[in-house]
């Protein structure tokens, strides 16, 4: 297992290689919650980075920005508590003295407002090919001038309090434009098991979509699934022992009364750990 010591910080690539991935189409594509540790201790602060990179590779470290989240809560139990007033405008870390006093899940949900991009259409194509949602475009040959993007990220990040493994936070549905809730409990899941993941579109299972997997074992070593939903919006993935897991997925559609946008995308990111692993990194 990787040490509890090492530094989010020191995983981000440095700027030189940080410009050269901005050039691919794969990089610096996904944003997740990193907590230091997925277990802690009743009362002990958690700490967790708000990280930008590509398959739970971090390039950058973005702080709390107030404009940017209309929403950011920690839910545990019945309780939801609104977090925003407790952090200062350009924290960084996102969370650094958030304390978890109940036993069991607490369950981290973000929301960050719209944003805009515009890319060329080879590389709008590129993205969209990446992300495996090409299909959601239509005729690529249609495609001509700048692509105007808006985007939204729905972000959620699941700890434990103590030692237990109960709990029912990792089902709970949010209301998140796009999210992903977990079927089975990660902290009860071990080597050969199968963890189940239902995509929810505005409240509603999303059928035939990809969801995506990385997983770092504890080695350090990231391996990657991608599944398609069926009718009911699951997907099962594979699991080959203890880990942090980052599941994600990207929809796009065509945004008509978008002032400013052809296209609209919805993001969501849930990261966890698998079995005993209490380590993020």
């Amino acid at each position: 297992m990787a040490s509890p010591q090492r530094s989010a910080r020191a995983l981000l690539v440095p700027l030189g290689a940080l410009l050269a991935l901005i050039s691919t189409p794969s990089a610096a594509h996904d944003m997740w919650l990193a907590p230091e540790r997925f277990v802690v201790a009743r009362g002990e602060p958690l700490r967790a980075r708000l990280l930008v990179g590509e398959a739970l590779a971090p390039e950058q470290s973005k702080p709390y920005q107030a404009a940017r989240t209309p929403e950011l809560r920690l839910h545990h139990a019945r309780r939801s508590t609104d977090l925003r007033p407790e952090i200062h405008d350009g924290a960084d870390p996102f969370l650094g003295e958030v304390r978890l006093r109940g036993r069991g899940e607490h369950l981290v949900a973000v929301r960050r407002d719209w944003a805009s991009i515009s890319l060329p259409p080879e590389r709008f194509l590129e993205y969209v090919t990446h992300e495996g949602i090409a299909a959601q475009v239509g005729d690529p040959t249609a495609l001509s001038g700048a692509q105007r993007e808006r985007y939204r990220r729905s972000i959620k990040s699941l700890v434990r309090v103590g030692g237990g493994r109960g709990g029912r936070l990792h089902a709970r549905v949010l209301g998140q434009p796009l999210e992903v809730v977990l079927i089975d409990a990660p902290a009860k899941l071990g080597v050969g098991g199968r963890l189940r993941a239902r995509l929810l579109l505005a409240g509603q299972p999303l059928p035939i979509h990809p969801l995506t997997a990385h997983v770092r074992d504890g080695a350090g070593k990231v391996t990657t699934q991608t599944q398609i939903t069926d009718a009911g919006g699951v997907a099962s993935f594979a699991v080959a022992g203890d880990g942090t897991w980052l599941v994600k997925a990207v929809h796009m559609s065509r945004c008509g009364d978008c002032s400013g946008a052809q296209w609209q995308s919805e993001w969501t990111a849930f990261t966890f750990a698998v079995g005993s692993s209490s380590v993020t990194r």
